[in-house]
C-alpha cells in the first residue's frame, strides 16, 4: 500500500449518486513514480501539518480566575480604592460604550461617566458618591437628569448597572497593572502577594486561596 499527497481540484455529482473527485497531483508524485490501478483506491483528507496546527488555548488558572470573577472580592470598596482613585474610574468609564443600548436604545452624543446616586451611598443635594458611575452617552444622560432613571430602566436595573461597572473596572485595570492580558494566566500567588501589599487579602475567596497555598 501507498500514499500519494493531492489537491481536490473540483468535484461532480453523476446521475446514479456517484461523486467524482479530480485530483491535482504533485510534480514529485507524477505517474512515472507511481500507478494507479482500475479498481478501488481510498481518499483520506490530510490536516495540516504538525507545525501549522494551532495549538490549544492554555489556561492554567482557568478555574481559580472563574472563582475570582463570581466571588464579591471586586464589589468591595476597600478593593477599589487600593486598585485606583475615583477619578480614574470616572475617566475610565468615559472610554466604554454607552451602556443604555444594552435595552436597545439609540444613542447620541460623546459617551460620560454619569453618576448612579443613592442615599445609602452617601448621595445627597450636590453630593455625588465615589465609584457609582457608569457610561451614559449625552442623550440618556440627558433623560436622566430631565424624566428621571426610569425613563431608561428600573432602579434596579441601573443598580445592576453601577456594580457591573466598577466590577469590570478592577477586572480589566487590575489585570493589566499586574501585566497580563488574561486572568487565566495569573497565578493566585501573584494575585494573593498583590492583595497582601494593598491591605485587601482578607477579602480573597477562600477557594482562590487555597489554589495559592
Amino acid at each position: 500500500m501507498s500514499a500519494i499527497r493531492g489537491t481536490i481540484a473540483r468535484f461532480s455529482s453523476l446521475s446514479d449518486g456517484t461523486i467524482r473527485y479530480v485530483v491535482d497531483v504533485s510534480p514529485a508524485d507524477d505517474h512515472t513514480g507511481f500507478h494507479v490501478p482500475h479498481g478501488s483506491v481510498a481518499l483520506a483528507l490530510l490536516g495540516e501539518p504538525e507545525t501549522e496546527q494551532k495549538k490549544p488555548t492554555s489556561r492554567p488558572y482557568g478555574a481559580q480566575a472563574q472563582t475570582l470573577r463570581l466571588s464579591g472580592f471586586f464589589r468591595t470598596p476597600d478593593v477599589w480604592k487600593a486598585i485606583g482613585t475615583d477619578k480614574q474610574f470616572r475617566a475610565w468609564v468615559a472610554t466604554q460604550d454607552c451602556i443604555a443600548t444594552s435595552i436597545g436604545e439609540g444613542c447620541s452624543g460623546d459617551v460620560i461617566a454619569a453618576h448612579v446616586r443613592r442615599i445609602a451611598d452617601g448621595a445627597g443635594t450636590g453630593i455625588k458618591p465615589d465609584y457609582a458611575c457608569i457610561p451614559l452617552c449625552h442623550g440618556h444622560h440627558t433623560e436622566q437628569h430631565q424624566h428621571g432613571e426610569s425613563r431608561l430602566a428600573p432602579k434596579e436595573k441601573w443598580d445592576q448597572w453601577r456594580i457591573q461597572t466598577v466590577e469590570r473596572w478592577c477586572w480589566e485595570t487590575l489585570r493589566n497593572d499586574l501585566g497580563y492580558a488574561h486572568w487565566y494566566d495569573i497565578s493566585p500567588n501573584i494575585l494573593r502577594a498583590w492583595a497582601e501589599h494593598a491591605c485587601v487579602d482578607r477579602y480573597l475567596p477562600s477557594a482562590y486561596l487555597a489554589a495559592a497555598a
